[in-house]
């Protein structure tokens, strides 16, 4: 899944750990990777939620560590907002009753290059 935005690229993927039988819980990892130009490599960071807390509403804020995240990177407001809400979509698409273990997405943002573009005479 892609951003429509040109200045902004970003993809969503995942990978599941299924854990023993005796695990009744799932747990739901967000790992970044997120690409600037001119930086010596990639910014990282995870955050880790049970699927409560994921989704519910009433108490946001343990995503708000994420999106705040996103945009102390320099990621605009709308844009965060949007990965976000595609980030639920996607952890919905993914889940079914039977799910345990660790559900970890992938979330790689490229940022645009900042180099001028050169015409040709």
């Amino acid at each position: 899944m892609n951003n429509p935005s040109p200045l902004l690229g970003f993809s969503i993927d995942h990978r599941l750990k299924e854990e023993e039988q005796d695990t009744k819980d799932l747990t739901i990892n967000v790992e970044t990777e997120i690409h600037k130009e001119h930086e010596f490599g990639p910014i990282k960071s995870s955050f880790s939620f049970s699927p409560h807390k994921f989704f519910e509403e009433d108490e946001p804020w343990k995503k708000q560590e994420l999106y705040f995240f996103l945009l102390g990177v320099g990621i605009e407001e709308d844009d965060a907002r949007f990965m976000m809400i595609n980030m639920t979509l996607y952890v919905l698409r993914c889940m079914d009753d039977g799910l345990r273990g660790v559900l970890t997405l992938l979330l790689n943002v490229q940022f645009p290059s900042i180099e001028p573009i050169h015409s040709e005479p």
